[in-house]
C-alpha cells in the first residue's frame, strides 16, 4: 500500500524534477536529493503521528501475561494434575473447595507455576513428586500393555462363526416361506 505509492511518487516526481534541473550524474543527484527534494517531500507529505505506545496502566503482572496457560478442572479432592505433579488448592476467602470448577494453570517463563481462578491467584501445595507419579504411570502402562496383548491373543485364537451350507442365510429370500 503506502510504500508502493511512495516508490511510485519517487519514480515519477523525482525523475521529472531532476530532468527539469538538468541533473545527469550521481553526485549532483545525491546533492539534490539531500538538500532540496527530501526536505520538500517531508514537509509536504509527512504527518506528525502520536505514539500509540505508553506506560503499562495499573499493576499488571507481566509474568502472568507472558505465561503459557492451561485449563484444568479441579478434582473432588480439591487437587489439580499438571505435568506429572499434583497440586492441592488451599481454601481462599471462605471458599473451602474448588471441586468441579475450572482453573488456569500458568507456566511462567522462569519455570514457576501459578494457579488462577477467575483471574485471582490461588495458594496451593504440591502433594506428589514427579518421580512417584512417573513410577505409578509406568506400572499402569505395564499392566495395560499386558492386558491389551492378552485380549488381542484371545481374539486371534477365536475363530469366526461359519454358517452351514443349508443355513437360511445361504439360501436367500427365495426359499423362505412367510
Amino acid at each position: 500500500g503506502r510504500i508502493e505509492r511512495r516508490f511510485r511518487f519517487f519514480q515519477d516526481r523525482l525523475i521529472k524534477e531532476m530532468r527539469l534541473l538538468g541533473i545527469d550524474n550521481y553526485t549532483e543527484a545525491n546533492k539534490f536529493l539531500d538538500e532540496k527534494f527530501l526536505p520538500w517531500c517531508n514537509r509536504r507529505y509527512t504527518h506528525k503521528v502520536e505514539s500509540l505506545y505508553g506506560a503499562i496502566r495499573g499493576n499488571k503482572d507481566l509474568d502472568l501475561i507472558f505465561s503459557i496457560k492451561h485449563a484444568r478442572k479441579v478434582n473432588k479432592d480439591n487437587t489439580v494434575r499438571f505435568c506429572g505433579r499434583i497440586y492441592q488448592i488451599l481454601p481462599v476467602n471462605g471458599i473451602s473447595s474448588f471441586c468441579g470448577r475450572w482453573v488456569e494453570i500458568c507456566e511462567l517463563l522462569d519455570g514457576r507455576i501459578e494457579i488462577l481462578w477467575e483471574g485471582k491467584k490461588l495458594s496451593y501445595v504440591e502433594t506428589a513428586d514427579k518421580d512417584e507419579y512417573e513410577a505409578r504411570t509406568e506400572r499402569e502402562e505395564d499392566f495395560l500393555g499386558f492386558r491389551t496383548t492378552e485380549v488381542l491373543e484371545k481374539k486371534e485364537r477365536k475363530k469366526g462363526y461359519k454358517p452351514a451350507l443349508n443355513h437360511p442365510w445361504r439360501k436367500g429370500m427365495r426359499y423362505m416361506s412367510f
